[in-house]
């Protein structure tokens, strides 16, 4: 388990060696707790903030591994949400560059994470609003809103399409909560 500090020592590191034109007036910070977000997510970053949250069960992986998830969350605040391809290119540029700094296994687990996205395959909509029946029989207080911020951060897209190539999106949360609560009086 690591201390609050010893996670800013990271996130300092990782932004000193491998985004050194990012956030030169350090206003960009780091915290470990909750957020709002799909069951297991690892991190979250919110521009509007400046703030990259991990969640708390980090603490327990080897440091290399964290230091992946804030390389992540960090390209996403230089390229914007989603796991498209300008998203993926940075993830690779910023292995290339934790390589040259010596930082060999923080390097694998960023290439690991770019494969994995990589490696998604392709789902139909019946498969989506399976996982968003499933996000919300282990959440029922997820919003819609927040299941569709989700559906972006898993399937690298922006919101306009999660609305657009999911369209039940609203009706499936309404159902399965309405299910819920009759179930649950």
């Amino acid at each position: 388990m690591i201390s609050k500090s010893q996670l800013e020592s990271e996130f300092l590191l990782v932004r000193e060696k491998i985004f050194p034109r990012w956030d030169k007036d350090k206003v960009w910070s780091i915290l470990f707790g909750n957020f709002t977000g799909s069951p297991g997510e690892e991190g979250c970053c919110v521009t509007e903030s400046k703030v990259v949250h991990v969640a708390p069960f980090t603490a327990e992986w080897p440091r290399e591994k964290r230091q992946a998830l804030i390389i992540h969350e960090i390209c996403h605040a230089v390229v914007g949400p989603g796991h498209a391809k300008k998203f993926l290119e940075r993830m690779r540029k910023a292995a290339e560059t934790a390589e040259r700094h010596g930082l060999h296994n923080t390097a694998k687990h960023v290439l690991e994470d770019v494969v994995m996205y990589e490696q998604t395959p392709k789902t139909n909509a019946a498969e989506v609003y399976d996982l968003v029946q499933d996000w919300l029989i282990e959440r029922p207080d997820l919003t819609a809103s927040q299941i569709e911020n989700a559906l972006v951060r898993t399937y690298g897209l922006t919101n306009e399409q999660v609305r657009v190539r999911y369209p039940r999106i609203l009706q499936v949360t309404e159902d399965v909560k309405s299910l819920y609560l009759n179930k649950n009086r």
